[in-house]
């Protein structure tokens, strides 16, 4: 613009300076004429300088005027590119627009997602200790062992397992109920033995696998020889014990050294983890 402007102030200029030649020019001619000199052969030097500078400044004006025209074609074109570069902002900025829009549609679909999962967590099973009844096991056939509820030892009454006979390694078993959904992770037992020497040797849990087979799902072998009633947790199973995948069964293994000895069970729990969900 101020290139433009430039231009301008030199047309007028220039044009300005042209007349002031034009006017001069015609007074010198009109000089000669009252001087009415015919004997002279040709114009005075400053006619001629001044035709000169006439039409040098006519060339000029014709190279300004050019100029100007390319000058206007230029800001033309770049008003055409400025246009076009609105067009095309608007037109990002509608995109932006319709982004924008797009995420808020898809921020509230989440957000609605996250108020689901909640709910359903709320709900949803989770881990847990379910204590189950204590008062069910059965020693098998030809081990040796009677069982009584009963206070032998401590305050407070329990499973009450005997010896008919000294010996390691006698075995109780109990099924287990196991609430749908559910597998077994571990076992929790709280019991009390009256002498160090007999004590409870190991904790199974087998799986039925077919008609007459079965698999040990879990194993602790460690001896539980607390003379005080206290409660305990067995050896994690090396994988989630899944009743749907057939019954399982609670293996306690005891030991007696001596007939007058006695172990009290006074509670088992299975801990639950959800599966399936």
């Amino acid at each position: 613009m101020r290139l433009k402007t430039a231009i301008l102030k030199q047309f007028y200029v220039a044009t300005l300076v042209f007349g002031l030649f034009a006017g001069a020019a015609g007074s010198v001619d009109a000089t000669d004429r009252r001087r009415d000199k015919p004997d002279v052969p040709h114009k005075p030097d400053l006619l001629h300088k001044l035709e000169n500078s006439l039409a040098n400044l006519q060339k000029k004006l014709e190279t300004l005027n050019t100029s100007l025209k390319v000058l206007n074609s230029n800001n033309n074109a770049q008003e055409a590119k400025v246009k076009a570069l609105d067009t095309n902002v608007t037109a990002l900025s509608g995109k932006v627009n319709n982004v924008e829009g797009s995420l808020n549609s898809l921020n509230a679909s989440v957000n609605a997602l996250n108020v689901k999962v909640a709910n359903f967590e709320a709900v949803a099973p989770k881990a847990r200790l379910l204590w189950i009844s204590h008062l069910d096991a059965r020693p098998r056939e030809a081990h040796g062992l009677t069982t009584s509820n009963g206070t032998p030892i401590g305050e407070t009454s329990g499973f009450v397992i005997r010896p008919t006979t000294a010996g390691v390694d006698r075995v109780l078993e109990q099924g287990l109920q196991v609430p749908p959904g559910f597998a077994i992770k571990r076992i929790a037992i709280c019991y009390q033995v009256s002498n160090l020497a007999s004590f409870i040797s190991h904790i199974k849990l087998t799986q039925l696998t077919g008609p007459d087979s079965y698999s040990e799902v879990l194993n602790d072998p460690g001896d539980k020889t607390s003379t005080s009633a206290t409660c305990v947790d067995s050896t994690d199973a090396p994988a989630l014990i899944d009743p749907n995948q057939g019954p399982v069964r609670l293996n306690l293994g005891v030991t007696f050294t001596s007939m007058t000895d006695l172990i009290m069970i006074r509670a088992i729990g299975l801990y639950l983890e959800p599966i399936g969900f």
